[in-house]
């Protein structure tokens, strides 16, 4: 990817269920922005302890953290 100056498009649709109106977001990425080592997202949803609803702390949605086993790349928590 970086000798070919490739770049990756993302792009996220919805729908707003207050409005039915589509929600779209767009985002590229060129290698500089991959980090190719051995790292997951970090954890970003939560809980309410108070009222149970579903959180998304915004400041830890691009956090990273190393894995040392190669395993913990594909774990999959689920948020019940």
């Amino acid at each position: 990817m970086e000798e070919s100056d490739a770049e990756v498009v993302v792009i996220v649709e919805a729908l707003d269920g207050a409005t039915g109106a589509s929600v779209q977001a767009r985002q590229s990425y060129k290698s500089s922005d991959v980090i190719w080592t051995q790292s997951r997202f970090s954890p970003c949803m939560f809980r309410d302890s108070r009222q149970g609803d579903l959180v998304i702390d915004f400041d830890r949605f691009h956090q990273t953290t190393l894995v040392s086993d190669p395993n913990q790349l594909c774990d999959i928590e689920t948020h019940s």
